[in-house]
């Protein structure tokens, strides 16, 4: 299979994070996260790396800095080289994909976007002993961001709903396909990785 980056991308509780792991493990490709970074970041600083606000904070202060930087620092903490598979967790704004795009050229940098019904991320939220109400979550403007702009650029959409194992496995069945040159729009690839109601 061609060597490429994978960037996913989703609202919180979407299930972006387990998913894009999968994946990683049947890749065999190394996986790293946007949040794993600020995390890391947080514990070097001494701060909560479990705090929602801190890692928000600690993504602004980066950005701010300036976006090659950013994601210059995020494939460094990933040790990604070139010609090697990555699967990258936590793409939360467009000009994080096109930044990666350009300091990865010439691999192929591909968004993959997980999208789940609010009913499901907030049942997952409260089991994961979230107390923070859904609702007020995606009200965030970059949550407006990621929703919009990221779910319309992405190149195949995952219905985040499916169990794990289904997940991956439509992702790699949609990059055999982008290798024959069979998937190429976001629509029919939706199709073949969202739960039929039938």
């Amino acid at each position: 299979m061609k060597t490429r980056v994978l960037g996913f991308s989703g609202q919180i509780a979407s299930g972006k994070t387990t998913i894009s792991q999968a994946v990683a493990a049947k890749l065999g490709w190394r996986w790293f996260g946007f949040g794993e970074f600020l995390r890391h970041e947080a514990m070097r600083k001494g701060l909560n790396p479990s705090d929602r606000f801190v890692l928000k904070r600690l993504g602004k202060d980066a950005i701010e800095i300036g976006w090659e930087s950013f994601c210059t620092n995020v494939l460094r903490g990933a040790q990604w080289q070139p010609n090697e598979g990555l699967v990258l967790d936590g793409i939360r704004h467009i000009e994080a994909i096109q930044t990666l795009r350009k300091l990865t050229y010439p691999t192929d940098v591909r968004l993959i976007f997980v999208s789940t019904a609010q009913d499901v991320r907030k049942s997952r939220v409260l089991n994961c002993g979230g107390s923070e109400e859904i609702r007020s979550l995606d009200a965030d403007a970059l949550e407006a961001q990621v929703q919009g702009d990221l779910s319309a650029r992405s190149d195949v959409t995952v219905d985040g709903a499916l169990s794990v194992e289904e997940c991956a496995m439509g992702v790699l069945n949609w990059l055999v396909g982008l290798g024959k040159g069979q998937a190429h729009t976001n629509d029919v690839a939706t199709q073949s990785l969202r739960r039929t109601t039938d």
